[in-house]
């Protein structure tokens, strides 16, 4: 990257680096809040390790020892609803930012290894528009398989 890269340009840059770890961590988060807000209102609340945390989101007017029956209902808010609605969305969010970079990465993979240089000048425009989903360091393996078969841009 240039000195004169603006603040968009490397943020951008940042998040094609992280894309698939991040796209792993919301699916995680996704899964941990589904997983919760399950065990919340079934008799896993009893078991550990739901046990130790699970209380402490039903709200203030339960006791911390897990001791409230498996529909428990506080006074004030219960923020496993919140649980149930939001680990939801963002597991959908994650399943579908994993997904998009695995579709992307097996199709460049595949188009990168191309034996004909013919095919390969075919399917560039292709290529490039993966590398939208991809990592920097996949641009510049495009550019070394460019200099292999001796493709000017």
């Amino acid at each position: 990257m240039t000195e004169e890269a603006t603040l968009t340009t490397r943020l951008r840059y940042f998040y094609r680096k992280i894309r698939f770890p991040l796209g792993i961590a919301v699916l995680v988060l996704g899964a941990f809040l589904s997983i919760s807000a399950f065990a919340a209102y079934s008799p896993l609340l009893y078991d550990q390790p739901f046990s130790s945390y699970v209380p402490t989101l039903l709200g203030p007017d339960c006791p911390q020892n897990a001791s409230c029956p498996a529909n428990y209902q506080s006074a004030t808010t219960d923020w496993i609803l919140l649980f149930v609605v939001s680990g939801i969305i963002i597991d959908i969010i994650g399943i579908y930012m994993v997904a998009v970079y695995l579709v992307a990465r097996r199709r460049f993979e595949h188009l990168l290894k191309t034996k004909s240089k013919a095919e390969f000048v075919r399917n560039l425009p292709e290529v490039e528009d993966l590398l939208w989903d991809l990592t920097p360091s996949d641009e510049e393996r495009l550019l070394q398989r460019k200099q292999e078969l001796r493709i000017r841009d």
